[in-house]
């Protein structure tokens, strides 16, 4: 392929990728991928203990490293959806005419509307967490007949129980561990979910632009996978930290508990 062709190609790619930012939900695309990377993290932990690896310091790790390989391949299978409704390429490549604009038009729309909508799209809100059994009380309240009970001052509540929240060092160190992984799942999804319209059609311009110079000069090019990987790696470095402290952590505080729940009863019964 001649110098002027390639960079006519590669313009032509570029045009390709704002066509897939405008023409397709990209951001809902990404959230649904991060749905399926979130569970696949969390089956794998699961399927992990079911095998035997009851160590929270190694299933932690092992299953943020296997989400985040699902991550890469649920992209791999949207490039392929992404290029099978384009479809252009093989007109161009089997025809051998044509203006490499033409070739890499859509065949069709998109998700069924402009991409453009949702450039302000954030990140929705996080849930808290459910109520425990420590709001329930162990026996039912009593009450004592007095002639003139004391009044309740107003900086108390004689509705609740007292909560009593007396950790020790590692058990505060469990929590603040669990509470920067939640955030940083979040932040991390985030991002990715507002940074969508750069990494996803990137990927998918990438993919297309190497199996085209591969086919024309049958050498090997760089694919789409570098780029995502220079977008994705910090966000996805961050959780696998946090998940391997918070593993070894909470190894170190219940080495006998298999999961995080029994961490925490674990923590609570020390207190």
């Amino acid at each position: 392929m001649k110098h002027g062709e390639q960079a006519s190609l590669e313009i032509a790619c570029q045009r390709y990728e704002r066509r897939i930012a405008h023409d397709y939900f990209v951001r809902v695309h990404m959230s649904l991928i991060l749905a399926a990377v979130i569970a696949s993290g969390v089956l794998a932990s699961k399927g992990l203990l079911d095998l035997g690896v009851h160590s929270l310091r190694l299933r932690y790790p092992i299953a943020v490293l296997s989400s985040y390989l699902v991550f890469l391949l649920l992209v791999r299978l949207w490039i392929w959806y992404v290029s099978l409704r384009s479809g252009a390429v093989t007109r161009r490549s089997s025809s051998g005419s044509g203006s490499w604009d033409e070739a890499l038009d859509f065949d069709g729309g998109g998700s069924g509307g402009s991409g453009g909508g949702f450039r302000g799209f954030g990140g929705g809100s996080s849930g808290g967490g459910g109520a425990t059994s420590s709001w329930d009380s162990e026996a039912p309240a009593t009450f004592v007949s007095e002639p003139a009970p004391a009044p309740v001052s107003s900086g108390s509540s004689s509705w609740f129980p007292k909560l009593d929240f007396d950790f020790d060092g590692d058990g505060w160190v469990v929590l603040l561990l669990l509470a920067a992984l939640v955030l940083a799942i979040v932040g991390a999804g985030g991002y990715l979910v507002y940074a969508a319209p750069q990494i996803l059609p990137e990927a998918a311009g990438q993919a297309l632009l190497a199996g085209v110079l591969t086919r024309v000069s049958k050498q090997e090019h760089h694919d789409w996978m570098s780029g995502v990987l220079r977008s994705t790696w910090i966000p996805f470095s961050i959780v696998l930290i946090l998940a391997a402290a918070l593993g070894w952590e909470a190894h170190h505080v219940c080495p006998a508990a298999p999961r995080l729940m029994d961490v925490i009863r674990c923590v609570l019964s020390k207190s």
